[in-house]
Order: C-alpha cells, then sequence, then structure tokens
C-alpha cells in the first residue's frame, strides 16, 4: 500500500472512529426508543405480527390454568403484590419443599395486570405476547447489525444481513409455543431483556476504557432477564465471549489490512501524536486494552455470581422433583445411559432449529425412545451432529480459511468479484514475468537451454518422474544455479501445484469469523440451564426453551445470506433465502392453530407423537367433558 493510501486510510479511520464514539456515548433511553423505532418502522418486526395475529383467539388451557386461573397471585387483588416475590410461577412459596421452584415474578405481576383491565378473556394475554415478539423482533435487528459489522470482508450487506436474521427470528415455528402459549410469556419476555443487556454490553466495551452507563444497564436488565427466566442470567457469558473477540482480540487486521472500516467495527484504534505534533490513528494493542477488558468482565462476574447466590438460596437448599416418565433420560444415575441419550437430545433440539417441520407441545411418557446399546442407528445421528458442530467452530476460528501460497496475496472465500478478478490477475502478471525470465534465459544461453531440454526428455523416457526434482536454469551473468520455487514438489510440507502452495490451501490461521463465534455462544449459553448438565429438569424436550438460543440460529441465517451473496451473487440466491423464510411463516401460522384450544392441542400431540399415553389420557377427558364418548373411544383404543 502506497504511503498516500497509507494516509488517507488514517484519516478516513480517524473520522469514523469520531463517529463512532459520538454514537456510542448517546443517553441510555435512546436504546428504547431505538428498539421502539425499529418494531414500528421496519418489516421484519411488522412480518411477526402478522405471522402470530390468528393466536390472539387462543384458548387458556394446559398449563395457563395453573399460573393464572388457579394462581391466586394474579386473580386475588386481596392479595399483595409483595406475595408475588415469594412464590414461584404456580403460587406456591418457592420455599416449599413441593415448590415448582420456577421463580417469574415479573412474569407474574405482569399476568396480574393483563387479569385487572380484562380478567380471564385471553385476548389481551395472547395480544400482550405478540406485543413482546414484534419488539424482540425489532431488537434483533439492532444486535445483528452490531455483530455482522464485524465481518472483516469487502462487500457485505450489513443492512441485508440483519434484517434476514430478524425475519428469521420473526417467522421461526419453533416459537410458537412461546408465543401462542399464554405461560410462554416468560420466555418473551426474558428474550427481552437479554436482548437489551447484551445490547448495552455491546455499548459499554469500548477497546481503552468501558461505558459505564451502559456497563450497568447491561447487569441490570440481565437482572430483569433472570427474574423473568433462570436462563437470562447467561446473557452475561455471551457479552463475555463479544468482548473476547470482538474487542480483545482484533486479529483479523493482521491478515486482511484492506478491510472497509466503518463505525461500527473499527473500535481498536488509538489516536496517538508522533514527534512533529501531528495527530495520527494506529492500531491499538492488546496490552493496551487489556485493563478496561478486566475490568468490566470481573464487574460482570462478580454481579452475576451474587445474584445467582440470591437465587439459589431462595431455593432453601432443595431442587424441585419431577415425575420420573416427564424426563426419563435425566432420571437414575446410570452414566452410560446418559451418555448416550443427552447428545441424542441436543441433536434433537438443533433439529428442531433447522427443520421445524414437526412440532409437539408435549415429549414426555416415552415419546422419545430412549438409547439402550451403542449399537442404536439413531447414535449415527449423534456423530453427525457432533462432527457438525465441531466444523461450525473451526470455521469460527478460521480454520477453513483458503490461502493462496507464499507470494501470492490471500483471500478470503467471501471475497467479492473484484478480490477474485485481482487475485487471478495477479497470478497471470507472475506467470507472465516468469515465462520471460526463462525465454530471456534461453536467448542469452541457448547451450545451457537444449541442454536441460534433452536431460528432462532422456529422463522422461526412462521412467523417471520429472516433477519429483528440481528444474535448475544456468545463468550467464553469474553463473549460480536459480531454482523456481514454484515448479518445486514434494518438500516437506512445501508441496505446490500451478503455482499454488497445497499445504496452505486450508489452515489454521485464527481468522476470527465473529459472527459465527457470537452466534454459537447465543445457541449454547442459553441452552445450558435445560441441558439436565447442572440439575434434572422436567421435560425431555420443549420447544419454549428454544426461543432464546433460536438468536444464534436467526445469526447464523443472516451471516450464510450475506456470505452467499456476496461470494455468488446470483439472484437465485436471494430467492432461495426468501423462500425459506416464507415457508417458515406458513408453518408458524399452521402451527398456530394446534394451541387454540385444548382439543386441538393434544390431538396435534398424538398425531406427532402416538405411543404418549399422557397426550391420549388427557385428549379422551377434552372428549368426555364434552360428551363425545365415541371419538374419546376411536382415540384411546384405535
Amino acid at each position: 500500500m502506497s504511503k498516500t493510501a497509507e494516509k488517507g486510510n488514517e484519516e478516513r479511520r480517524g473520522e469514523e472512529d469520531d463517529s463512532y464514539a459520538s454514537y456510542e456515548t448517546g443517553s441510555v433511553h435512546t436504546v428504547y426508543l431505538q428498539m421502539f423505532v425499529e418494531a414500528a418502522l421496519t418489516i421484519p418486526p411488522l412480518i411477526a405480527s402478522f405471522c402470530y395475529i390468528n393466536s390472539v383467539n387462543g384458548h387458556l388451557f394446559f398449563d395457563d390454568k395453573y399460573a393464572i386461573h388457579r394462581n391466586t397471585d394474579v386473580t386475588n387483588w386481596n392479595s399483595p403484590v409483595s406475595d408475588i416475590f415469594k412464590h414461584d410461577y404456580w403460587g406456591r412459596d418457592i420455599s416449599d419443599p413441593a415448590s415448582h421452584k420456577s421463580y417469574r415474578p415479573l412474569v407474574t405481576l405482569l399476568f396480574k395486570l393483563n387479569h385487572f383491565f380484562h380478567g380471564l378473556r385471553p385476548i389481551g394475554y395472547h395480544a400482550t405476547n405478540i406485543v413482546f415478539h414484534v419488539l424482540n423482533t425489532g431488537l434483533v435487528t439492532m444486535v445483528s447489525k452490531r455483530i455482522f459489522a464485524h465481518i472483516e470482508a469487502p462487500g457485505i450487506d450489513v443492512e441485508g444481513a440483519s434484517f434476514m436474521a430478524a425475519l428469521m427470528f420473526a417467522v421461526h415455528p419453533i416459537h410458537t409455543e412461546a408465543v401462542s402459549s399464554v405461560v410462554g410469556r416468560a420466555e418473551v419476555m426474558c428474550c427481552m431483556f437479554f436482548l437489551l443487556s447484551f445490547y448495552n454490553g455491546i455499548r459499554a466495551a469500548q477497546p481503552h476504557h468501558t461505558n459505564m452507563k451502559d456497563c450497568i444497564m447491561a447487569q441490570v436488565h440481565m437482572m430483569l432477564a433472570t427474574l423473568c427466566k433462570e436462563q437470562g442470567i447467561t446473557v452475561i457469558g455471551v457479552i463475555m465471549v463479544y468482548d473476547l473477540f470482538c474487542i480483545l482480540l482484533p486479529l483479523n487486521k493482521q491478515v486482511n489490512p484492506n478491510i472497509e472500516f466503518n463505525a461500527f467495527n473499527q473500535r481498536d484504534t488509538k489516536k496517538v501524536k508522533n514527534d512533529s505534533g501531528e495527530t495520527t490513528v494506529r492500531d491499538s494493542t492488546i496490552s493496551e486494552r487489556i485493563v478496561p477488558f478486566l475490568q468490566r468482565n470481573v464487574l460482570y462476574l462478580f454481579t452475576s455470581f451474587n445474584f445467582l447466590y440470591w437465587r439459589i438460596k431462595l431455593n432453601q437448599g432443595t431442587l424441585p422433583t419431577w415425575p420420573l416418565l416427564d424426563n426419563p433420560a435425566a432420571s437414575g444415575t446410570d452414566f452410560y445411559a446418559k451418555l448416550l441419550n443427552y447428545p441424542y437430545i441436543y441433536a434433537y433440539n438443533a433439529w428442531l432449529l433447522l427443520f421445524p417441520m414437526q412440532l409437539c407441545g408435549d415429549y414426555t411418557y416415552n415419546s422419545i425412545a430412549q438409547i439402550e446399546s451403542m449399537y442404536d442407528f439413531r447414535n449415527a445421528l449423534t456423530i453427525l451432529f457432533v462432527l457438525s458442530c465441531a466444523a461450525l467452530v473451526l470455521y469460527g476460528v478460521g480454520y477453513w480459511r483458503r490461502t493462496t501460497g507464499k507470494g501470492e496475496e490471500d483471500v478470503d472465500d467471501t471475497g467479492t468479484e473484484d478480490d477474485k478478478h485481482n487475485h487471478k490477475r495477479l497470478k497471470k502478471k507472475n506467470r507472465d514475468s516468469k515465462n520471460k525470465t526463462s525465454a530471456a534465459a534461453a536467448a542469452t544461453n541457448p547451450v545451457s537451454t537444449s541442454t536441460t531440454a534433452s536431460t528432462a526428455s532422456s529422463t522422461s523416457s526412462t521412467g523417471s518422474s520429472s516433477s519429483s526434482s528440481s528444474t535448475t536454469t544456468t545463468t550467464t551473468s553469474s553463473g549460480n544455479a536459480k531454482t523456481d520455487s514454484n515448479r518445486n514438489v514434494g518438500v516437506g510440507l512445501g508441496i505446490r501445484y500451478d503455482g499454488r502452495n497445497i499445504a496452505t490451501l486450508f489452515v489454521p490461521t485464527l481468522y476470527l469469523r465473529r459472527d459465527i463465534l457470537i452466534a454459537i455462544a447465543l445457541i449454547v449459553l442459553p441452552f445450558l440451564p435445560a441441558s439436565n448438565l447442572f440439575f434434572p429438569v422436567g421435560f425431555l424436550i420443549a420447544e419454549r426453551v428454544l426461543y432464546i438460543p433460536s438468536l444464534g440460529q436467526a445469526l447464523l441465517f443472516g451471516s450464510l445470506c450475506a456470505r452467499s451473496w456476496n461470494f455468488y451473487k446470483k439472484p437465485y440466491m436471494k430467492y432461495i433465502f426468501w423462500t425459506v423464510c416464507v415457508s417458515f411463516a406458513l408453518r408458524t401460522s399452521l402451527r398456530n392453530r394446534d394451541w387454540r384450544t385444548e382439543e386441538t392441542f393434544w390431538r396435534s400431540v398424538i398425531d406427532v407423537n402416538p405411543t404418549n399415553a399422557k397426550a391420549h389420557f388427557n385428549y379422551g377427558n377434552v372428549m368426555f367433558s364434552q360428551g363425545n364418548l365415541i371419538q374419546r373411544g376411536a382415540v384411546v383404543f384405535g
């Protein structure tokens, strides 16, 4: 890069660094304003509202009866509001050994407000859930813009990627249980505070200092998220992952210094004055970023551990107990059985995120048969899942970044057409230069050239491999031997073919794809409380707990859209992704019908899991209460 280009780049980076600083120091209330603006004026939240508009007429049934109908904290206005903060989600004292231990006081408080305004009429409860989902979709747009701005490949459409990520989150069918079921409000409320905490954490993380207002608000929103559902505390882990890969470790700029800088991803520069007094911009070092990084993350850990200690103390040292058939995989102490079943359950959850075509509201009572032998064919699916996860992580850390060998420019696999054209032009220029050098040597010393050619011909006729030795050309000026390294083969790891070092085609260069790593964190960390690894939970699989982890899946979808559009530049690529979103939206609208009444709900469970005895029993009770004994017998015995 020329000195003039470097100076212009420094000036541009300095100007954008100023704009970024002014953007970051906005008041805290602007985050809420931006959330409402995104939810009201952008397309994905609007589509989200249309997808769930047919759920407002749904009944209150199943767990809604226990959380609302039979919960005196909701229906009895004579009970003090302070009791809500002493009871679990179902109105029982949290210290009671028989308590469910689900502590969601903010959700119960909002149920109480719903009951105050419209009693037990379902439309208000469902409409409130839809509003939260619309707000969450707007927040996904805000957060994904910040994350996709860290994709250090030229030509990436950050706006388009964030749009597709928000659209995927808006229409994903896995959300129907959380949005269409009234008790799913714990998920949608927790997700809203989760995203607000994450967004404040992004604003707080600066390379040379910490924005303390946003840092404090990130912790406040973390607490609010946890008071809606326990998995809200995992947002601290996501913030720390972002801080580590996007702020502390800007390694990619050492690999690709010609990236497009903007107000979002220009976060690791520092203004300094040289000896002549001029202000310049240079990349900051890790030693300059480590102190503010440690300060804010130690604060995050201190707050979260203390809040977690307080939350555990509420349980009075007891854990809830669950019926054996609610979660058979977590029952017992057989390590071998858990080793076989837990990964398969995780793979099943991943399958629901990728292909949510066959959804079910209840997975208890042997809906999924347990794996009892290592020869069960489902273990192959588990192995495939583990390998896919490992491949995604390796891709995120840049293990499979394409390089082009020594002496040639590195081009990322997400480069634009201009990058690829320049790369081909460089290769052609190198090839033409080598041909001219060979021609000049041949014209200067024809004897040596003919000798070399005759030697190569005789070697080929005797069956020897000419590619296994070095071709030496004698120069007349110095008489020294010069080796053409581009024709060397079989020398250690420097194997070359057609001017390209094969050993470096796919090598670990630590080219961090930050959006991929953050998406992985958003999938894994919020899922940990429901993973049965730390304590048993009351379900084998629950689609509602995938509401927050689906944020990571939405980011992966947006990242795939951006990289595909940028690399292939074919119109049909956009049609493919739009077709996926349209099909998901239709599936969501149809899935809402299953949550309309108790009859349609249990009927849908039986259609997906006909071996679920609980579903047959409850559906039979519904038919019995309606006087439809013939259909009840057909379901139970037929």
